[in-house]
């Protein structure tokens, strides 16, 4: 069959032949791809060569039935006409579903959707805070948070195009990323942050906002989206111990199997709506290697179709 092949760490793959996947337990399943996306995890993908990237996808197996799934660890990459799939981490489609669009829009909102929803518990009229996501990731959330029923929703910004592609999706208010002190001016009464930085601009941001609240037990739930800011957050102890701060994670890979099934098609009817998703391009997976080189553009979403 063919797939994206990576041979060299950090190149471009190329389409090209590999051998047919096979399942290896009760919980695998062999499954024709229909559409993965090629979001900005996939381009940072690492292993060893050769290996097929890809983080997940849309598929049918035996049944016919579309599928969302997620490539779990030690099983092969997405974008291929087929791969093994881990039937704990799927969750069945509507048949007549657009896999293309579910494929670009399902992905990037998984983590603001289960960050608000199963990690923080998101009530509706909250405040939430969307801390510098970049590209896709930064409309996703603030869909996702108003989906859910956030009230106020302020959005940082990397940058100009950043910050307007946040109030166009959303956002009641923006503030430039690089200015801490806007950042929590704007937001210090926020109930939930949806952190796509982390790093030390976390931790100071975290030790300011809880500085800056009245009622400094109130409940300020932190959850980690992304940390392209470095992998630790120097937190002083008592800014833990002195407030009603709470700090989790969330992403694709930390969702329980029962999270999945019970959220996945409730994402995937926002997305089929147009409520939650961007733009996308939808691309042949033999065009991989010279789609791959281009430059990435925040603004849309690639699929590749086998």
């Amino acid at each position: 069959m063919k797939a994206a092949v990576v041979t060299s760490p950090g190149g471009a793959p190329r389409y090209d032949d590999v051998p047919v996947p096979e399942a290896a337990g009760p919980r695998e399943r062999v499954v024709r791809v229909l559409a993965a996306g090629l979001h900005p995890e996939v381009r940072s993908q690492a292993g060893e060569t050769p290996f097929v990237p890809g983080a997940d996808g849309i598929g049918t197996g035996g049944d016919g039935r579309p599928r969302y799934f997620l490539r779990e660890p030690g099983r092969p990459g997405t974008l291929a006409e087929q791969t093994v799939i881990d039937t704990w981490h799927s969750v069945p489609l509507p048949a007549a579903c657009d896999p293309v669009r579910l494929a670009a829009g399902i992905y990037p909102a998984l983590p603001p959707w289960l960050g608000l929803r199963c990690r923080a518990g998101l009530r509706a009229g909250q405040e939430v805070l969307v801390l510098g996501p970049d590209g896709a990731a930064g409309p996703a959330a603030v869909q996702a948070a108003r989906a859910l029923g956030a009230g106020t929703i302020v959005a940082a910004g990397r940058d100009a195009g950043q910050c307007s592609a946040l109030a166009g999706a959303g956002a009641a208010e923006t503030v430039p990323l690089d200015s801490l002190d806007l950042v929590v001016e704007a937001a210090s009464g926020a109930d939930i942050v949806l952190d796509y930085v982390w790093g030390q601009f976390a931790a100071a941001a975290m030790t300011l906002m809880v500085a800056a609240r009245g009622d400094r037990g109130r409940p300020l739930n932190w959850v980690l989206a992304d940390a392209p800011g470095g992998p630790s957050a120097p937190l002083p102890a008592a800014v833990l111990r002195g407030s009603g701060l709470r700090i989790t994670g969330a992403g694709p890979g930390s969702a329980t199997a029962e999270e999945l099934t019970a959220e996945v098609p409730e994402i995937a009817r926002y997305v089929s709506s147009g409520v939650l998703g961007v733009d996308t391009v939808k691309v042949p997976l033999s065009d991989v290697e010279r789609t791959w080189k281009e430059p990435a553009d925040g603004t849309r979403s690639v699929v590749f179709v086998p």
